[in-house]
């Protein structure tokens, strides 16, 4: 008998499972689909590509051109223009064209002015002239910031462009990339392509643009491989190192030199001359590895020197500056105050010496050495390159063959009349060498009237508010303030709002004497940049010089709420809480400040004042101690270092550091007054010992 239909459970059904593969082709289709309505949309809203404002990679991959196809020409594309000039010869190169490329760092760019002022665009116009049936394109490939390992990959591009010359001035840059370059090696392939790829992308470009701004640091201070190149001036590099170097550079050119002429390209080589006579070397070493007794003797003799030559006392100078480069022959900034004293006994040839030896000796170049330029001479010779020795004929223009700023704008950059001048010597060179096929006749004539006519032409690259804030940094370095504040003045009159130049020249003019000035400047910088921690420590400064002093004290510690490891910051705020009565209070401020920075020499010196005024003697010494062995010339604390011991009737030791204070300086009339005091209480110690 059948069952009644309601007794009748019916069966479970069963879910489908999906396999795990569709699953995962299916989540990736909605992955790609999002990701691409996202990059359609961020198209239409107009955000670009990184790849489209910048090469990620800074010329180290060989990824990116430096110039890309725009209709019928070849031009520089846009995320080089940072980097290179916008420049443009044609694809098709005509029957009877002859091209020209120019190949090397600012130098070559014709920075600050840009490539219309450089020498390849003179030389270009000389051949033009020299040569109407040519058609000539004149290319300035040159980079702000490259050096020989780029110039590589940018040679190797240029030469698929049909090119016929290429002209090499570059040299000045080598210090400038080493830290990149060992980065790029560092990193794998995989990851560099993927890089690319993803720079592509209006996503991942947004994203990194909104990371960046997000961040708080500055990510073109940063070390990492893809960001720009800068020079790190506190990089420091020893003779080995810079040997190295030289031999990379030797190799690289040697390779460029190489490959062009296997690709029937003519090379000019030129070195590089450099503004030795009015530029101090950034750094200077060769005095840790003296021993004690050699350091103080350097130190003596350097401090005469110094004071000697600030006197005019030429011939003591000289002497001195001999006996200290005697002891530490590879101080940099001893072989350039040798030379300036050289200079006033019209010594030329050891003055010219001696500045090329600051020069070799910098610890932190930024200008060449004198063997990058014999590797050029020596590449040019053995590869059988055209060689034009600028560097020879700076010095025979230059008076008493000392090239400063009559030839070089800064430290490296040829003034106008310097391009033209190099560009005449490789056109000449040129033509003798029959480059062109003929020699151009009447080249002096031609070429007067060439400067003529550019002499005639406005200059489109004006000289802007970074050029000028730039100048101010770079005269300041080599302690010229006063120009260094006219250049930031400059700067200020074409962009009022300049942060950099705002803050700067805030501080020079307090250093100055122009306190009231300064607090203006900075209080500007504050509306624009509230939590400027630099302005706030400097606002301080100056407002402590308009006897401002409780306002002085609150930027001081606004300076370190934003920053609390700001060195400067602890160290004025530690003396204004001396110079109020508050010696206790100014202690931890101190301690924060050579925890931070240990060879703050400022600051040992002014802990030891503060415990010396809480009659806290004993602890006082090491700290003086400190200051004069990290400032072996710091006569104000040999002097108050003596004034401990003279109140503790140490009459012999006191002497001895009131005698070393007055050996320093000479007019310090306290050092002068307590070691006669000292002696006096010597002398009355002496007549009390029984006999």
């Amino acid at each position: 008998m059948p069952q009644e239909a309601s007794n009748i459970k019916p069966a479970k059904r069963q879910s489908r499972q999906l396999p795990l593969w569709k699953k995962s082709l299916f989540a990736s289709l909605v992955c790609i689909a999002l990701f691409a309505f996202l990059e359609l949309t961020l198209w239409v809203c107009g955000v670009s590509t990184q790849i489209e404002g910048e090469d990620p990679f800074q010329g180290f991959s060989g990824l990116i051109s430096v110039f890309d196809t725009d209709g019928d020409e070849y031009r520089t594309r846009p995320g080089n223009r940072s980097s290179f000039n916008d420049q443009s010869f044609l694809r098709q190169k005509p029957a009877n064209g002859f091209r020209i490329f120019g190949l090397g760092g600012s130098s070559a760019h014709g920075f600050p002015w840009g490539a219309e002022t450089a020498l390849t665009g003179i030389v270009g116009e000389a051949v033009a002239a020299g040569h109407p049936d040519l058609q000539v394109e004149a290319v300035n490939a040159s980079a702000v910031s490259y050096a020989m390992h780029r110039l590589n990959i940018v040679a190797d591009e240029l030469i698929a462009y049909d090119a016929d010359v290429f002209i090499i001035y570059s040299g000045h840059n080598e210090f400038a990339e080493p830290a990149f370059f060992e980065a790029l090696k560092r990193r794998s392939s995989t990851r560099t392509r993927l890089e690319y790829a993803l720079a592509h992308s209006r996503v991942y470009s947004g994203m990194r643009s909104a990371m960046l701004a997000l961040s708080a640091e500055d990510p073109s201070r940063g070390q990492e491989f893809g960001t720009s190149v800068q020079r790190d001036f506190t990089r420091v590099y020893a003779a080995d190192e810079k040997e190295k170097i030289v031999d990379e550079f030797r190799f690289r050119l040697e390779r460029l030199v190489r490959r062009a002429q296997e690709a029937d390209v003519k090379v000019v080589l030129s070195t590089v001359p450099a503004n030795l006579r009015q530029w101090r070397p950034e750094a200077s070493e060769g005095i840790a590895s003296l021993s004690e007794t050699d350091r103080q003797d350097w130190s003596d003799a350097y401090a005469a020197g110094k004071r000697q030559l600030q006197a005019g006392n030429v011939v003591a100078a000289n002497a001195s500056f001999l006996q200290a480069a005697n002891l530490a022959p590879r101080h940099a900034e001893t072989q350039f105050l040798l030379a300036q004293s050289y200079e006033g006994l019209t010594k030329w040839d050891q003055a010219r010496a001696a500045y090329q030896f600051a020069c070799d000796y910098d610890a932190s170049p930024i200008r060449r050495i004198s063997s990058i330029n014999q590797v050029i001479r020596e590449v040019a010779k053995e590869k059988g390159a055209l060689l034009v020795d600028m560097d020879q004929i700076f010095e025979q223009l230059s008076e008493h063959g000392l090239v400063g700023f009559n030839l070089i704008e800064d430290y490296v950059h040829p003034t106008r009349e310097g391009h033209e001048i190099i560009a005449w010597h490789i056109w000449n060179a040129m033509e003798k060498a029959g480059m062109m096929g003929s020699e151009a006749a009447d080249r002096e004539q031609v070429f007067a009237e060439i400067k003529q006519a550019r002499r005639r032409r406005p200059v489109t690259n004006t000289t802007n508010a970074v050029w000028l804030y730039n100048q101010g940094v770079v005269l300041n370095s080599q302690g010229n303030a006063k120009a260094a504040i006219e250049k930031y003045r400059e700067a200020l009159a074409l962009d009022a709002n300049y942060k950099g130049a705002l803050l700067n020249l805030g501080m020079l003019l307090f250093e100055a004497g122009e306190s009231a000035e300064s607090a203006e400047l900075l209080q500007r910088l504050l509306g624009l940049d509230p939590d400027n921690a630099d302005a706030h420590n400097n606002l301080g400064s100056a407002l402590w010089g308009l006897a401002r002093y409780k306002e002085a004290i609150q930027h001081y510690q606004d300076a370190l709420r934003i920053k609390p490891d700001f060195a400067e910051a602890h160290y004025n705020l530690g003396n204004a809480m001396l110079e109020t009565g508050r010696a206790q209070d100014s202690l931890p401020h101190y301690a924060e400040v050579i925890r931070i920075q240990p060879d703050f020499a400022d600051a040992q010196y002014a802990w030891g004042n503060a415990l010396q005024i809480l009659g806290r003697l004993d602890a006082a010494v090491p700290h003086y101690q400190n200051a004069v062995r990290i400032r072996p010339d710091f006569a104000e604390a040999h002097n108050n270092w003596g004034v401990l011991l003279l109140g503790q009737r140490k009459a012999q030791e006191a002497s001895q550091h009131f005698q070393r204070a007055v050996s320093i300086k000479p007019d310090y009339a306290d050092a002068q007054e307590n070691l006669r005091k000292a002696r006096m209480l010597m002398q009355r110690q002496k007549q009390k010992r029984p006999n």
